[in-house]
C-alpha cells in the first residue's frame, strides 16, 4: 500500500501538468486560483530543497536506525511527498498562467511585426520613415537557403529535430564552457530565443528562463518550424537600430537579403549573440575572425568545401574593408532612412501625439498623408538659401566697414558672435 501511494503521489503532478498542457481551457482556473502569486514560486523551490531533505533523512532512518522509527519517517515522507506533488502540480499550471499573463501565446497567431511610420506628401510620394524599430518584414520564401545555413550553423544546429529545447545542446554546451573556464556557448534554441525576444525582458533569473523553455515548447505546438524561422528572421535585434534580417542586410551590406552571398549571411548569422562587438562596421577585424570560423565550420559540415570556404572570405574583405573604410563605424539604420522634410515630420508627429493620444503607439506602421508638396518644398528650401547666401554675402562686405563705425572695444565680441 505505501509502495502504490508513493508511485501514485510521483506521478500525480505529471498526470495534472499533461492535463493542463493539452486542456487549455483548464489554464485559467489554475491561474485564477494562483493568482499570479510569486511566492508561490518561492514556497515551490523551499518545498523541493525540503523534500530532497526528507527524502535523505528518510533513507538514513530506514537503513541505520530501528525499523518502528523508520516506519515513522516513511509516514511523515509520504505526507510530505503528496504535498510536494500537489505544489510541483500546481506549478506547471503556474506557468501556464504566466504565459497567458505575458501576452497570449495564442496571439502570435496574429504576429505582426512592428514597422515604421511612413509620412507621404499630397501627391502620393514618400516624405520620411519615422521608428523606434526600423524593421522590413520579409517571407521565409525571399531568405535565401545559404543564410538559414548560416544561422542553424551559429545558433542552432538541431532546429528542424528539437521540440523547442535541445537537450544535447544544453549539456554540449555545459561541457565546453567547463572546459573552457568561460561561457563559450549558449544552449538556447533558435525558439527559446524568439520566445524570450516575444514574451520576456530578457532578465536572467531562474523563473525567466523556466518560462523561457515552457513558452519555447508552446511555440513548438502550435507553429511549423518555417514559421518560427520567419518570425525569428523578423523579430531579432541586428544592431545598430536594425531589427529583421532585411533592415541588416541594408545596414550593413546596402542590399535586400535575397542578393547576398555566403559570406554576408554568415556575418549577420554572428551578430545576434552580441550586435555591438561582431559588428562589420565597428569592429572589422572581430567580424572578419568569426566570419573564417563559421566558413570553415560550414565546410566541415560539408555546406561547401574548405578551399571554397577560404576563397570566399579572401574576395569578399578584399572588396569589404575597401567599401567600409569610407562609411562611419558608428552608422545606423537612421542613417539609410528617408527624411526629406525633417522639420515638417517633427510637426506631423507632434499633431499624431496631440490626436491619438499618449497611449497610442504612432511608430507602429501608420500611413499618413499630409497637405506638403514635395516640389513645392524643394523650391522653398532652395530660393531660403539662396536668401541665406546673399544675407551672408552682404554681412560679409559690410563688415569691413564695422571697424571704422564701431567702438573697437566691442569688436572682439562682435567677432565671436558673428562666427556662431
Amino acid at each position: 500500500l505505501i509502495k502504490l501511494i508513493i508511485v501514485l503521489t510521483l506521478i500525480s503532478p505529471f498526470i495534472f501538468g499533461g492535463y493542463i498542457y493539452f486542456h487549455p481551457i483548464s489554464e485559467k482556473l489554475t491561474f485564477k486560483l494562483l493568482m499570479k502569486n510569486n511566492l508561490f514560486f518561492i514556497a515551490f523551490v523551499i518545498s523541493f530543497f525540503a523534500f530532497l531533505f526528507f527524502l535523505a533523512y528518510y533513507i538514513y532512518e530506514f537503513l541505520f536506525r530501528e525499523k518502528d522509527r523508520g516506519l515513522r519517517i516513511e509516514k511523515v515522507f509520504i505526507t510530505y511527498f503528496i504535498i510536494f506533488s500537489c505544489l510541483l502540480g500546481l506549478g506547471f499550471g503556474w506557468l501556464i498562467g504566466s504565459v497567458e499573463n505575458l501576452i497570449g501565446i495564442q496571439g502570435v497567431s496574429f504576429y505582426k511585426p512592428k514597422i515604421p511610420t511612413k509620412i507621404y506628401d499630397v501627391k502620393g510620394r514618400l516624405i520620411a520613415e519615422v521608428f523606434e524599430e526600423h524593421r522590413i518584414p520579409v517571407s521565409i520564401e525571399d531568405i535565401p537557403r545559404v543564410v538559414i545555413n548560416a544561422f542553424l550553423e551559429v545558433e542552432d544546429k538541431n532546429f528542424f529535430h528539437h521540440i523547442g529545447v535541445d537537450f544535447k545542446g544544453i549539456i554540449r554546451a555545459f561541457i565546453s564552457n567547463v572546459r573552457a573556464g568561460k561561457i563559450k556557448q549558449g544552449g538556447s534554441t533558435i525558439t527559446q530565443q524568439l520566445a524570450k525576444a516575444l514574451f520576456t525582458k530578457g532578465e536572467r533569473t531562474l523563473y525567466r528562463k523556466v518560462l523561457e523553455v515552457w513558452l519555447a515548447l508552446q511555440l513548438e505546438r502550435r507553429f511549423s518550424k518555417l514559421d518560427i524561422l520567419e518570425m525569428y528572421f523578423n523579430h531579432i535585434y541586428f544592431g545598430g537600430g536594425a531589427y529583421g534580417i532585411e533592415s541588416a542586410s541594408r545596414l550593413y551590406f546596402g542590399k535586400s537579403i535575397n542578393k547576398i552571398g555566403l559570406s554576408e549571411a554568415c556575418i549577420l548569422a554572428r551578430l545576434p549573440a552580441r550586435p555591438s562587438l561582431f559588428s562589420p562596421l565597428r569592429h572589422p577585424d572581430i567580424a572578419k575572425k568569426y566570419n573564417k570560423i563559421i566558413l570553415l565550420n560550414l565546410a566541415k559540415e560539408g555546406y561547401i568545401t574548405k578551399y571554397d570556404a577560404l576563397r570566399i572570405h579572401r574576395e569578399f574583405w578584399k572588396k569589404y574593408i575597401r567599401k567600409i573604410q569610407s562609411e562611419s563605424p558608428f552608422k545606423t539604420a537612421w542613417d539609410i532612412t528617408i527624411n526629406k522634410a525633417p522639420y515638417f515630420v517633427d510637426y506631423v508627429m507632434e499633431r499624431l501625439r496631440y490626436y491619438l493620444g499618449k497611449d497610442y503607439d504612432i511608430y507602429d506602421g501608420l500611413k499618413v498623408y499630409t497637405t506638403l508638396d514635395l516640389d513645392v518644398q524643394k523650391i522653398a528650401e532652395e530660393e531660403f538659401l539662396a536668401g541665406i547666401e546673399k544675407a551672408d554675402k552682404r554681412a560679409k562686405s559690410l563688415k569691413k566697414h564695422y571697424y571704422d563705425i564701431v567702438d573697437r572695444k566691442y569688436l572682439e565680441i562682435y567677432d565671436f558672435f558673428s562666427n556662431i
